[in-house]
């Protein structure tokens, strides 16, 4: 996502990971790895607003280089590997 804005009604996976800017609001929970990369790629969000009105796994923000996330609930307890 590179501009607009986006409401989701429901709870998300992966959400904000290609992101470069916009909005994202998610309605429900976000899982763990929030604007985290997808497998092979090095960075995670890189720009943009994103809001999430419930819970957010671990992880959340992992490789986040730019942009704004907001969660309105609980976030889990991210641990670094290793």
């Amino acid at each position: 996502m590179s501009g607009g804005n986006l409401v989701l009604l429901a709870t998300a996976a992966f959400a904000g990971s290609a992101m470069s800017g916009g909005r994202l609001e998610i309605g429900g929970d976000a899982g763990d790895f929030l604007t985290a990369p997808l497998e092979g790629e090095m960075e995670g969000m890189t720009g943009g607003l994103l809001i999430v009105r419930g819970n957010a796994g671990e992880r959340a923000g992992d490789r986040l280089r730019r942009g704004t996330i907001v969660i309105e609930g609980a976030a889990g307890i991210f641990r670094e590997a290793g």
